[in-house]
């Protein structure tokens, strides 16, 4: 044996029942994957070390993001990388999907070498499995048309973008920046939709709708089951799905079977809509579960106090134990975001330099500062967007959406 078949720390238990066919594998690339043109010539260490322990690195993201029970679909394959490696360590389906014959046939070869039962090779169009698939994990290792890809899925239709904003404590500024991002994307021409599942039902409040009118949907009517979508309009580009406290009833129920917002979101009730932010209670009930399940992003807001950091953590359990639980979703954590911030605090600096080594880049860069401004827009029904351009305010919350745009793949620049 010319290499040596290690990993780091972080892979060992991968190796556990699984070397003999992940050296299989390495034998197989250096030998037939090479003659059949799936790789280059390489040397043996490199093709563990960059094929085999990359692949791993892939699986270790997936189980950090509790993905692992999920269908894989690896796409542009190639040589079977990352697909091959997650499929022997991890007994999820996997499929393998390269557009080349010559290729899907030594992959299929191999598989049945390598005895992998939920292991698949097939020939298919990456872009159209793209469009189709749904509640599934894509690798694209090293595949060129990757943005591409991403970008044509991102335009087809029925693909809305839902951002759910949560956190158990409450003044932490959660209706706020629900309000004014939902405003400055209206702005910017994205059809949005805010749905409120808070009882306090603060967002028709903030933004002076009545939110007890009678012929518009409820977030009620949304946790009913509901097969048509009328909701209030504040302008032309702006609606509202507004709560009362009757959601209250559904609050402590369990959620069973899957996101009830979810499945309408899925069944096309949603459709022609490109953002949605739904604005949660601040508790840690079912209805934050709700808005986390049906969302494809949630954030976390916090005001700039050293004991708020316990209630992020707490929030991000929370979050995490929902994805856990709840079957078909796969939401993303966008990032913490801090509201609130007066930078003279003598102790901002600390509890920021303590947020930043906690959260590294899962702190959003924007910062949304404590205003006198912010504080009684609702007062006045407001929103950052009616500001002036020069407003200190306007501009955070500008730089927010843009920095949210570019997390989830809408690199726009706002003005």
């Amino acid at each position: 044996m010319t290499y040596n078949p290690q990993i780091p720390e972080w892979g060992e238990k991968y190796l556990d029942n699984n070397r003999e066919n992940l050296v299989k594998y390495h034998e197989w690339l250096s030998t037939t994957g090479v003659k059949a043109g799936l790789i280059s010539p390489k040397k043996d260490q490199y093709i563990w070390d960059e094929f085999i322990v990359h692949s791993l690195y892939f699986y270790k993201l997936i189980e950090d993001l509790n993905l692992e029970n999920k269908d894989l679909f690896d796409i542009g394959t190639g040589a079977g990388i990352p697909g091959i490696p997650i499929s022997i360590v991890n007994k999820a389906k996997v499929t393998l999907i390269d557009n080349k014959t010559t290729r899907i046939y030594e992959l299929q070869r191999l598989i049945k070498i390598l005895r992998l039962k939920d292991l698949y090779a097939k020939e298919k169009n990456a872009l159209e499995l793209l469009k189709k698939e749904k509640n599934v994990v894509f690798t694209l290792r090293c595949y060129l048309s990757t943005s591409n890809l991403i970008n044509e899925v991102a335009k087809t239709p029925n693909y809305v973008k839902t951002i759910s904003i949560i956190c158990q404590k409450g003044g932490v500024g959660k209706t706020t920046t629900v309000v004014n991002l939902s405003s400055i994307f209206s702005k910017k021409g994205y059809k949005t939709l805010i749905i409120d599942l808070d009882p306090q039902g603060n967002v028709s409040t903030y933004l002076n709708f009545d939110k007890n009118t009678d012929t518009i949907t409820t977030s009620i009517d949304l946790l009913e089951g509901v097969k048509s979508l009328n909701p209030g309009i504040l302008n032309e580009k702006l609606s509202i799905v507004p709560s009362n406290k009757e959601i209250l009833r559904n609050s402590e129920e369990k959620i069973i079977g899957g996101s009830k917002i979810s499945k309408l979101k899925k069944s096309g009730l949603f459709n022609g809509f490109d953002f949605i932010f739904i604005d949660t209670p601040p508790t840690m009930s079912s209805l934050v579960q709700e808005g986390i399940a049906a969302s494809d992003y949630y954030i976390i807001p916090t005001k700039p106090e050293f004991l708020a950091i316990e209630g992020v953590a707490q929030a991000m359990d929370f979050a995490k134990k929902t994805l856990k639980n709840i079957p078909n979703i796969n939401t993303i954590f966008l990032g913490v975001l801090l509201n609130q911030v007066e930078t003279k605090r003598s102790s901002y600096e600390d509890f920021l330099t303590e947020l930043e080594y906690l959260l590294g880049d899962r702190l959003f860069k924007t910062k949304i500062s404590h205003l006198t401004e912010l504080a009684d827009s609702p007062f006045y029904s407001k929103t950052v967007i009616d500001f002036n351009d020069d407003s200190k305010a306007k501009i955070e919350f500008n730089n927010l959406a843009e920095e949210i745009m570019e997390r989830v793949g809408t690199n726009e620049k706002i003005t």
